[in-house]
């Protein structure tokens, strides 16, 4: 099988292209960069004369390409942009000056630090105030680098869990998502009423909360979020298709070359009521915002890059002024109905994520049902999996969760926190854990280990896989954290788990692999697709992701 090629892209630095900083009239020698705080300052004396709407407006344009945008072509606009502003004539290869982590970043100081200046960006005639901008995020790249450098690979490993799908091509992508928007309109609009009356009643409160945050009902919600995933991400991957010059002369879809076709405004959708209504609930403008970053409160608190990165995914829209509003993060606002829905309940309301989990475990057994007809939904059993499937030479448990890392462990360079959770969710002992938080059951490790424990047919192999709501990473992948998993799997002595080494997969991998198999031979093709998976030497080629490999296999 030929293996997809994968391209490492890094940051571009600002010490990559100055040996010198430039600080109150006075030439600092770069070592001034070591210190953070020092490379804060500069950032906020270099962005104190920017006219904020504008600057943050600019920026969420960046990042929609960023999120958009195949990595060849995010290449060449991050060149196109260093040339056109005069920092440099030439570019280090498969470097890039602004993407997702610095960008954001960048909007967070330009709300945090009250900028009120009134020098643009863009247009003719702003070349050095164009310069000053890229120059900030040359600097937040080398601060993102210093905070990284403590565990690079960790943090490295962190973002393909936290950024994923978006490093895989455009189609499979597309394809992810539109997946996860059939899911949840599904759970929604027809699994939540089949549920018994006080599960269904916990979260419904839930969800007309949200419907009254945005002022329009969860079919509305779907409805705009449909125009808005075809408008930014469907256009996208149809230009790249055999219907690309059908479109060449189309004004339909964004145009990473058209900064009108970023922004939203209130004149276009005169006759969709709805969708400014959901747009308005999900943006603030700047004033709103500098007060919401300035009151909010966290129960886990973040000290790096990210640490207001969860108001973005509170609000993922700006409003501009009264008629137009840009979407800051794409990710977030697709993701906050859907495989996000857990991140927005405050963490004491856990008899509302129990019922979530009931729902979301209807949801599997419907999709494990459907792809695989002859398999055994036991999760009504006492001390049985969620869902067996017997062939004549193996024996496939299935167990499932909604149970996730916390957005403060995903969004930050400090590692403890999200072993913490990865140990909480695997490896919990189910009594006085002390990384418990509450949680009283014995974490999923524990549980498959004793589900193998059961069975008796020990002339068959035994696969064991842990079905999770969002993706959690690959076994292999989540292991490079100090061997956690296998560290663990021997200090608790579970040794079904030595010997049978458990499979993470995600609801998008049985997904994505329920459209390219049929019933009839699904089951033989599963098997054939986690043998090869689990013999590859080097499953970084695939990013770690079962769906990026089972694609690659059939093309």
């Amino acid at each position: 099988m030929d293996q997809p090629p994968t391209k490492i892209i890094t940051h571009l630095t600002y010490e990559e292209l100055y040996n010198t900083i430039e600080k109150e009239n006075l030439i600092l020698p770069i070592a001034y960069l070591n210190d953070q705080r020092d490379i804060d300052g500069l950032i906020n004396d270099i962005i104190k004369s920017f006219d904020p709407v504008e600057a943050i407006s600019y920026s969420a344009f960046l990042n929609m390409i960023c999120q958009t945008a195949d990595s060849d072509d995010l290449l060449d606009i991050n060149k196109k942009e260093l040339r056109l502003s005069k920092l440099t004539t030439t570019s280090a290869a498969n470097k890039i000056l602004f993407h997702r982590d610095n960008l954001l970043y960048f909007i967070s100081r330009i709300i945090e630090q009250n900028v009120n200046g009134t020098a643009n960006i863009t247009g003719e005639g702003n070349i050095r105030y164009s310069q000053l901008y890229y120059k900030s995020l040359l600097l937040i790249n080398s601060k993102i680098n210093r905070e990284a450098d403590s565990n690079r690979e960790h943090n490295l490993l962190k973002m393909l869990i936290r950024e994923y799908p978006y490093y895989y091509d455009s189609t499979l992508l597309y394809k992810i998502y539109s997946q996860r928007k059939k899911r949840y309109k599904f759970i929604y609009n027809e699994l939540l009423f089949k549920m018994p009356p006080n599960e269904k009643e916990k979260i419904s409160q839930e969800i007309k909360a949200i419907e009254n945050k945005v002022g329009i009902s969860l079919d509305e919600y779907f409805h705009v979020l449909d125009k808005l995933f075809e408008w930014f991400l469907g256009f996208s991957v149809i230009k790249r298709s055999d219907q690309a010059q059908k479109l060449k002369e189309s004004t339909y879809g964004f145009n990473l070359n058209n900064l009108d076709s970023f922004y939203i405004d209130k004149e276009k959708f005169k006759d969709d009521k709805q969708f400014i209504k959901f747009i308005e609930g999900l943006s603030k403008d700047l004033p709103d915002s500098r007060n919401y970053f300035k009151n909010i409160e966290r129960k886990d608190k973040i000290s790096n890059i990210y640490k207001c990165f969860q108001n973005f995914f509170d609000y993922p829209v700006f409003k501009i002024n009264g008629s137009r509003y840009c979407i800051i993060d794409l990710k977030f606002l697709i993701e906050g109905i859907c495989s996000g829905f857990l991140w927005k309940l405050p963490a004491k309301r856990k008899y509302i994520k129990d019922a979530y989990g009931l729902l979301l475990e209807e949801y599997f057994a419907f999709l494990i049902q459907k792809i695989f007809p002859r398999i055994k939904i036991t999760r009504a059993e006492n001390n049985k999996p969620d869902a067996m499937l017997e062939f004549e030479d193996y024996i496939i448990i299935f167990e499932f969760t909604t149970e996730y890392y916390r957005f403060a462990s995903l969004y930050n360079t400090d590692s403890n926190s999200f072993s913490e959770d990865l140990s909480r969710l695997l490896f919990n002992t189910g009594k006085n854990d002390p990384m418990a938080r509450g949680k009283k059951v014995k974490g999923k490790f524990f549980q498959l280990n004793d589900y193998i424990d059961q069975e008796t047919n020990i002339n068959k192999k035994i696969i064991s896989i842990l079905v999770t709501e969002n993706y959690l990473g690959d076994y292999d992948l989540l292991n490079r954290f100090n061997k956690l998993l296998e560290r663990d799997i021997n200090r608790n002595n579970l040794k079904n788990l030595q010997s049978n080494k458990p499979l993470i997969i995600s609801l998008d991998d049985l997904e994505i692999f329920g459209t390219m198999s049929s019933r009839d031979t699904a089951e033989k093709t599963f098997i054939k697709h986690i043998e090869s998976w689990e013999n590859i030497d080097n499953k970084g080629t695939f990013h770690y992701n079962f769906s990026f490999f089972i694609t690659s296999e059939n093309r």
